[in-house]
C-alpha cells in the first residue's frame, strides 16, 4: 500500500474508531452506574404523556443504546466496516449519508415502528422500546449495494458485490420473524440507504470521474485538437499557393539554413 493510500485508510478509521469508542463507553458506564436506559430508547409515536418527551428523543439517543454485549458486539464489527469504507471511497458524500441514514431511519421508525405488529403491554395500547445502531448499518449496506446500482462505475459495482456477498444473510433480519429484534429499524435503515444512494448519486468523487474525449463530439468543435488549420479548406487554390510562396522567401523562416539565408 502507498504512502498515500495508508495516509487515507487512516483518516477513514478515526472516526469509526470515535464512534465504536463511543458506543462502548456508554454501554459500559450504564452498566457502571445501573442507569435505565429505557427512557431514552425509541416508542414509535409518543412523544409526550407515560414517557414525557423521551419517546421522541429516541430518535437521537436508541442508536447508541444497546440491550447487552451480545447485542453491541453484533453490531460493532459491521459499523466499523461499512462506515470505513463509505468514508475511504466516498468521501464526498460520506457523513452526510450517514447522517441522513442515522436521522430518517429513526424518524421512520418513530413514525411507522409497531403499526402492523404489535402487542398490547400493561395497559398500554403498544409499548416496545426500539435500541441498538442496527438500522444505521442496515442503511449503510443498501447505501453501497445502490450506489452499485446508480453510479454504474467499477468501483462502485466491484464494492456493492463484495458486500452483497458479506452481507446478503442480515436482510432476513427485515422480517418480523424473530422475538426482541427491531426488524421495523432494520427495514427502515434499509429503505433510507438505499434512497441516500439515490439521493447523491450525481455527487461523483474525485476518482469516478470519467475522462474527458477530447475527440468527442460532446465538445464544442471550437475545443477539438485540429490535424490541419480549421480554414484550410476555404482558401482558393490561388490563396494557399501565395502563401507557400511568401513562407518560401521569408528568410526567417525555420525550414531554411543560416547558409540560405547568407
Amino acid at each position: 500500500m502507498s504512502t498515500e493510500n495508508a495516509n487515507k485508510l487512516y483518516l477513514s478509521l478515526r472516526f469509526p474508531l470515535l464512534l465504536l469508542a463511543a458506543l462502548w463507553s456508554i454501554h459500559l458506564l450504564i452498566l457502571y452506574f445501573d442507569f435505565d436506559y429505557q427512557y431514552w430508547a425509541l416508542y414509535p409515536r409518543r412523544s409526550f404523556g407515560s414517557f414525557g418527551i423521551f419517546g421522541i428523543i429516541g430518535i437521537f439517543s436508541s442508536p447508541f443504546l444497546h440491550s447487552g454485549f451480545e447485542h453491541l458486539i453484533s453490531n460493532s464489527f459491521p459499523i466499523l466496516i461499512l462506515s470505513t469504507t463509505i468514508i475511504y471511497f466516498y468521501p464526498k458524500v460520506a457523513f452526510r449519508s450517514m447522517l441522513m441514514i442515522y436521522i430518517f431511519t429513526g424518524i421512520l421508525v418513530w413514525l411507522l415502528g409497531d403499526y402492523f405488529f404489535c402487542e398490547a403491554k400493561a395497559g398500554y395500547d403498544c409499548i416496545r422500546g426500539h435500541v441498538g445502531i442496527s438500522g444505521v448499518v442496515y442503511g449503510m449496506v443498501t447505501f453501497v449495494l445502490g450506489n452499485g446500482i446508480f453510479r454504474k462505475n467499477r468501483k462502485s459495482i466491484i464494492l456493492a458485490l463484495i458486500i452483497l456477498f458479506f452481507y446478503s444473510g442480515i436482510f432476513l433480519g427485515i422480517l418480523p420473524t424473530q422475538e426482541g429484534i427491531s426488524w421495523e429499524s432494520h427495514l427502515f435503515g434499509a429503505i433510507v440507504g438505499f434512497f441516500t444512494s439515490y439521493f447523491y448519486r450525481e455527487e461523483i468523487e474525485a476518482d469516478e470521474a470519467k475522462p474527458v474525449d477530447i475527440y468527442s463530439n460532446e465538445l464544442p468543435r471550437s475545443y477539438r485538437p485540429h490535424f490541419l488549420p480549421p480554414d484550410i479548406f476555404d482558401k482558393t487554390k490561388a490563396e494557399r499557393a501565395r502563401e507557400a510562396a511568401e513562407a518560401a522567401n521569408n528568410p526567417w523562416n525555420s525550414t531554411n539554413t543560416w547558409d540560405d539565408i547568407n
